[in-house]
């Protein structure tokens, strides 16, 4: 009985993971075909060379050629020239990410972590398990991940429960699903996923992720595909600074003492740019002259970005208070978003409005004259 070679390696699409099923592959020909009995190396390497394809025979050229070369040396030497030093840190990290996908069976989920697992190297330093390391961590994985939160919940209530006991409690669990689902074909059929008008996802009824939080996805609503077309379609959005609706009021305590601070000086060699920096922000209605007595004059700490010291007139100020969100809860916020974008936020305080009482609280003596924002 004759018995077909594997394909040749494919070097092309990850060839440190095909390398891994073609060498199973490449070994079982070998054995099938009762040519890894032959006492000849050299004729088992050409059978390897052969195989592997031309892309390998050109690798295989590099390698170092020993008088007592045999099959193993050289497919060690493959593995070592397609594998590289594998990164534990990382591996781990992909273990630790994965999760059971809806539609996924335990087996299948399973397979995936021990696939995984096995990159990571997972040993127990003292060898006194009661199962293997792997084995435990596949299982505290496991439950971690589920999909059915039911089913989490009562693995949880297990105490020093095995991995193959959750394994077959869990076929189980999709044995009876299976079972529902034949006896009543009517109640999957109800259950058909369409796309969400609240989230653009697909889940059964009543499962929105995003109920009672978000209006309706306007479906004619389209994404700009290219910079260009965002430029052209939002175009008034970028002409101009913009500016934040409502005014801002800065609110001083009943004992605010108002201070009147000293100029500070300005190169020469800088002041030509200044002069520039406030006729560009006085264009855009940012800051304006003042023509009338103050009671609070702030020096410029900055030169060109326009920096106040404020000290003095901080110490005055009612402060209003509120949470600051962790990243926890703003990461919960993106949960299902698909868009995101990046914005540069160095003009974001001039888009805010002082009311005029307000404003009177921030001019700035600059050289011969005073500015308020």
């Amino acid at each position: 009985m004759e018995f077909k070679p594997p394909k040749t390696l494919d070097f092309s699409n990850n060839p440190a993971e095909t390398w891994v099923i073609w060498k199973q592959k490449f070994n079982l020909y070998m054995k099938a075909s009762q040519k890894d009995n032959l006492e000849d190396e050299s004729v088992k390497i050409a059978i390897l060379l052969n195989v592997i394809g031309d892309e390998g025979l050109r690798i295989s050229n590099t390698f170092k050629k020993d008088k007592d070369e045999t099959l193993e040396k050289t497919m060690k030497q493959f593995e070592e020239y397609l594998i590289p030093k594998r990164n534990l840190v990382v591996e781990t990290f992909k273990f630790n990410n994965l999760q059971q996908k809806e539609e996924q069976t335990i087996d299948a989920y399973i397979t995936e972590l021990r696939t995984q697992a096995a990159l990571c190297e997972f040993k127990c330093e003292n060898d006194k398990c009661k199962q293997t390391y792997e084995d435990r961590m596949i299982r505290d994985k496991l439950v971690t991940s589920i999909f059915d939160k039911n089913v989490q919940q009562r693995l949880l209530g297990e105490c020093d429960i095995s991995l193959e006991k959750i394994q077959g409690y869990c076929k189980s669990i999709e044995l009876g699903k299976y079972h529902a689902q034949v006896l009543n074909p009517l109640k999957k059929i109800n259950q058909v996923k369409k796309k969400c008008n609240y989230c653009g996802l697909q889940h059964e009824p009543r499962k929105c992720p995003a109920y009672g939080r978000i209006n309706k996805i306007d479906e004619q609503t389209e994404m700009p595909k290219n910079k260009t077309e965002l430029l052209e379609g939002y175009q008034d959005l970028f002409d101009s600074l913009g500016e934040v609706t409502g005014t801002c009021k800065i609110e001083l305590t009943n004992n605010a003492i108002p201070t009147i601070q000293a100029k500070r000086k300005i190169p020469l060699s800088l002041r030509p740019k200044l002069k520039e920096t406030l006729e560009n922000l006085e264009k855009k209605e940012i800051i304006s002259k003042v023509d009338q007595p103050t009671d609070w004059v702030n020096s410029l700490m900055g030169q060109l970005r326009l920096c106040l010291d404020l000290k003095p007139l901080n110490k005055f100020i009612k402060r209003q208070h509120f949470m600051i969100p962790t990243s926890e809860d703003i990461f919960t916020r993106l949960a299902e978003k698909n868009v995101f974008t990046v914005m540069d936020m160095k003009e974001g305080f001039w888009q805010l409005k002082l009311d005029e009482k307000s404003s009177e609280l921030y001019p700035i003596l600059i050289i011969y004259e005073i500015i308020i924002f």
